[in-house]
């Protein structure tokens, strides 16, 4: 592959999928020459995509269930084609031009979010990592949605220790020995500022922050997120009502999280500042 510059998605399920493709087509408005890689368990036909290149992007199927998605990404350098890598998870949009990202790959070997805030999510906070000498909770925390990363042999040793430590951990989630990952091993991490990877909140919604280069919405799926998801679904003849049972289980989740006061506060927002939603990040 010419370009040695280029972003991988990993994408397993059907919605995973289309939040993928939904997130590559808001990649493609403000970077249209980064070829992509989709790594998925899916066959689709990506040819009737639009903002798909024939030319420089590339799907890889790998015949494995979604719950294994998970050990592709803690492995991600073995399937990376690129010298300078950019791994975004599939429920996330860019909202901006990523030049500067690839300046820092010249000073450093890694790039991602740290977290301003402690985790102290059950199965994440509350694991032992260090030897078993201390919780993830009471170190500094870093967030694996957004990855920019040389292809090294320091990056390959950093992705060789997170896999294993991942498979042979007890957490379902990448990021606990992700954490461990970046204590012990040898490569230069440059921490990278919330922009880089910004969960959308009430402040969002009401224009009160400046806007960020990649969302990173997880389950806070709005009403016109899910008509612009669905939209696609349907383009690639997907079951529309298992993709709408899917997005409620994850709003779900999220009501859960965040209780019914600012649940509500929440579907407010979806609701009176849709037009503003669909401006800053669809159109």
């Amino acid at each position: 592959m010419k370009n040695k510059k280029g972003i991988v998605y990993v994408a397993f399920g059907h919605l995973y999928l289309v939040m993928a493709l939904f997130s590559i087509y808001t990649l493609k408005k403000k970077n249209s020459q980064l070829p992509v890689m989709l790594i998925t368990n899916l066959n689709f036909n990506f040819k009737k995509l639009d903002f798909w290149s024939k030319n420089y992007d590339t799907v890889k199927i790998l015949n494995i269930t979604p719950d294994k998605s998970r050990e592709i990404k803690t492995d991600l350098w073995k399937f990376t084609p690129f010298d300078q890598t950019a791994f975004i998870d599939a429920d996330t949009y860019i909202l901006s031009e990523l030049s500067t990202a690839w300046k820092f790959l010249d000073y450093f070997d890694i790039a991602l979010k740290v977290n301003s805030l402690k985790q102290l999510k059950p199965g994440k906070g509350d694991q032992l990592i260090l030897d078993s000498s201390t919780y993830v909770r009471d170190v500094t925390h870093f967030n694996s949605g957004v990855i920019f990363f040389n292809k090294s042999n320091k990056t390959k040793n950093f992705f060789k220790y997170w896999s294993k430590n991942y498979l042979k951990g007890k957490s379902i989630y990448d990021q606990v020995s992700l954490v461990e990952t970046i204590f012990k091993c040898e490569a230069k991490i440059l921490p990278l500022t919330e922009e880089w990877n910004y969960f959308p909140d009430e402040k969002y919604f009401a224009a009160k922050v400046e806007s960020p280069k990649i969302l990173h919405y997880t389950n806070r799926i709005s009403y016109s997120l899910e008509i612009e998801l669905l939209k696609i679904a349907n383009f690639l003849g997907f079951e529309i009502n298992k993709i709408k049972k899917a997005i409620n289980l994850k709003r779900l989740d999220r009501k859960k999280k965040i209780g019914r006061f600012k649940w509500f506060q929440m579907l407010f927002y979806w609701r009176f500042f849709s037009n503003y939603e669909k401006k800053n990040w669809f159109l």
